[in-house]
C-alpha cells in the first residue's frame, strides 16, 4: 500500500497576514501569522515576527479572518454540509442521536 507523501504529523500550514479573532471578546488582532503543524496550532504571532518553517505551505490571508471552530451540537437529520463558502467543506453523514 502506498504511503502518503507527507504524514499528517509533518504537514505544516502557515496563514500569514490574517486577522485573528480569538473568541474571548478581545479586539481582533490584525496582521497575524498562525502556523499549524499536523492538527495543532504551534505558533501565533505578528506576521513581521514569526519565522516560517521552511516546509510550510504558506497562505497569504490578507483581508481574511480566522475564528475558533464553531460546532453545532443540535444537528437533526442524516447529512449536513458544513463550511459552505470557505476554502473547504465536509459532508457529515451517519446516525445522529436526536434525544
Amino acid at each position: 500500500m502506498a504511503q502518503p507523501a507527507l504524514a499528517l504529523e509533518q504537514q505544516v500550514l502557515a496563514l500569514s497576514h490574517v486577522t485573528l479573532i480569538d473568541g474571548t471578546g478581545a479586539s481582533a488582532r490584525r496582521d497575524m501569522t498562525v502556523v499549524v503543524t499536523g492538527d495543532r496550532i504551534t505558533t501565533i504571532g505578528k506576521s513581521t515576527r514569526v519565522r516560517l518553517p521552511t516546509n510550510a505551505v504558506v497562505v497569504d490571508a490578507t483581508g481574511k479572518y480566522l475564528i475558533p471552530g464553531i460546532v453545532n451540537q443540535q444537528i437533526h437529520g442524516a447529512a449536513v454540509r458544513v463550511g459552505a463558502g470557505v476554502g473547504r467543506s465536509a459532508r457529515l453523514s451517519g446516525t445522529f442521536d436526536e434525544g
